[in-house]
């Protein structure tokens, strides 16, 4: 939505001045196994929640296969967090509220690599933007978050998002619908959850990609007069959770978040 707080604000304070509504990417807040992420959470099905984390993966690059140049995401203002982060950081954020404080360690690690396939093949492409965050969030009333954003890794089997309670865990990826939901109750051990996700206002969905949601949203919002779910409220609050994790990083202090939504 936007690459800092200020140009965030400069385009809420845009939109309220002309009367516009404003869905902000990214919309997995609307995916169906986020959704249903909601519903056993507001549902008590893990208990109280103290914990969490989150994982953003940009891969090492050059990447196979990609068909264009990827020098925009290592360009200054992208990178890891920017580009792979905000999934799980809107993800969490929107599961389980605003971030009060925010403590980080971020570095960068590449300097540039040589482009292998493509029509840009042979291109070297400098790394710009720090490659290796580390961030703990915190919630308030005892709620803990970790979260990393990195393309120094080349693979993972850890979940995108997973969401601990004293009752139970719930993991999940929210950017493939395709992707199972697995969920760790007390007393009955893990199952498996295969889409299409048994939501209780949707029927969820078996393949995607599902971002032309948000523009069906957008739609719904100026058709219906309704307040958008992906606001630029929260939007502008994540931005600020990267912005302030890069000044802890430099500063070697825990950042006080302003914003809230």
């Amino acid at each position: 939505m936007a690459g800092t707080v200020a140009q965030a604000q400069q385009i809420k304070a845009q939109a309220e001045q002309n009367g516009l509504k404003l869905v902000c990417a990214p919309c997995v807040l609307l995916f169906p196994q986020v959704r249903y992420a909601r519903q056993l959470i507001e549902q008590g099905e893990i208990g109280a929640i103290y914990s969490a984390r989150g994982y953003g993966h940009m891969g090492v690059p050059p990447w196979s296969g990609y068909q264009s140049d990827p020098s925009p995401f290592f360009a200054k203002g992208g990178g890891p967090a920017m580009d792979m982060g905000v999934y799980p950081l809107h993800t969490i954020t929107g599961l389980l509220g605003p971030v009060r404080r925010v403590t980080a360690m971020v570095t960068k690690v590449l300097d540039s690599f040589v482009v292998e396939d493509g029509p840009v093949a042979g291109k070297r492409v400098p790394v710009e933007a720090d490659d290796n965050w580390q961030l703990i969030l915190d919630f308030g009333g005892g709620r803990l978050v970790s979260l990393a954003a990195n393309n120094v890794v080349l693979g993972t089997k850890a979940p995108v998002v997973e969401f601990h309670g004293l009752a139970g865990t719930i993991a999940l990826d929210p950017i493939d619908v395709s992707s199972p939901v697995a969920v760790l109750r007390k007393g009955r051990g893990w199952q498996t959850v295969t889409p299409p996700f048994p939501v209780d206002n949707g029927a969820g969905r078996q393949a995607g990609p599902d971002h032309h949601l948000g523009i069906e949203h957008l739609v719904d919002c100026i058709q219906q007069e309704r307040q958008p779910l992906l606001s630029i409220d929260h939007a502008l609050h994540v931005v600020e959770i990267i912005e302030s994790a890069a000044k802890s990083s430099e500063t070697g202090r825990v950042v006080e978040v302003e914003s809230t939504f």
